[in-house]
Order: structure tokens, then sequence, then C-alpha cells
């Protein structure tokens, strides 16, 4: 899947500080920009709404965290993908978009157009369609992967002050076999300061 580099749409009618959304951990006071792949967070008080460039817009529920990009599709046509990983989260889709998402598990393929909800209550994908299409995509199932430092490294790293620290990680599957050219994301605290890939 190829993917737009340069950012996919802005938070909009953000708060300043305190209650603010969150992008990747990061307070995100004001109107901001976002990149595809980022974790926008909403307040536990407040909802939190997206727009994404002539594709339409999402509005965040109070609490929600979800993720979004955008893929190109068809002449013409873009394509909204996004995971809901708490919360719900409400689309607008522009006459020229369309969506898949993803809730607990569950895909989801949105009509160019179409007005739907989509949440995660109790471990389970909710649905709610207000006009267009909205069908359950065909899951493929996952592979499943071990990851855990090499030989030697251990499970802890600090780093000082001003200076270097390789990271390394290793992944196999479930038969403990090398697996190579996996991303993998390396996130820096809890809450996540920063992440890298």
């Amino acid at each position: 899947v190829t993917a737009r580099f340069s950012p996919i749409g802005a938070i909009v009618g953000n708060l300043t500080l305190p209650g603010a959304a969150r992008i990747d951990g990061r307070i995100a006071a004001g109107e901001q920009s976002i990149w595809g792949g980022e974790l926008i967070q909403a307040p536990a008080d407040t909802p939190v709404r997206v727009s994404f460039d002539s594709m339409g817009e999402a509005a965040l529920a109070k609490g929600t965290a979800a993720r979004f990009a955008v893929v190109p599709a068809e002449e013409n046509m873009q394509v909204l993908v996004a995971s809901v990983v708490r919360g719900g989260v409400s689309f607008k889709l522009g006459p020229e978009a369309g969506a898949y998402v993803e809730a607990a598990g569950s895909g989801f393929v949105a009509s160019s157009g179409a007005r739907f909800s989509l949440g995660v209550l109790d471990g389970y994908p909710v649905l709610k369609v207000a006009s267009g299409h909205v069908d359950t995509a065909a899951q493929a199932p996952q592979p499943r992967y071990i990851l855990r430092p090499p030989a030697g490294q251990g499970g802890s790293i600090s780093v000082a002050a001003r200076s270097t620290r390789q990271v390394q990680i290793q992944v196999t599957d479930e038969n403990d076999r090398p697996v190579a050219d996996i991303p993998i994301l390396f996130s820096l605290g809890d809450p996540c300061l920063g992440t890298l890939g």
C-alpha cells in the first residue's frame, strides 16, 4: 500500500490546555495537522473532530483513541483507513472517498459518501449506519509474532543524557523461526512521549 507522505488532515476546533487532544501521546493544543498512522486520543471529557483534506471528517467521542491513514484507490478516489482502538468514531465521508475501518478485530468497508459510526463496546464492534453502505470485510488470519531482545541485551535499556545506545529486537514466528522485514514501532515512555520505527 502506498500512503501519502504529507499531512492527511487536521484536528479542528481543538481546545487549548488543559483538556486538549493528544497525538502519539503529546498534547496537541489548538488546531494541529496529523500524519498517517498517528494515534489520536480524545480527552475523557471532550470529543475531538478531525477533518481530512477533501475526504470528509471523523468525530472521536470522549475518551476515544484511533489511528488514521489515507491511501489512493481508483481514479479520483481515495480511501480513509482507520483503526478504532477504544471508544467510538463517527464518520462523514465525501462523495469521492471510501473507507476501511477496523474495530475489535473486525473490518468494515464503507461506500463513498457514507455516514456511519463505529465503536468498541465490551470488546465487540458496534456499527450504526446513517446513510450509504457499510459492509463487513473478510478477515485473513493474522500471523502471530514473538518479540524479544537478542541474547545478552536484556529486557530493559536505559540511555544516559546526550549519549546513544543501539536498540534491537528479535522477531520470530510461533515456531521460533526468525522473521525478517517486519516493521517495529518503539515508543518512548508511558504515556507515549514519541515513537520511532
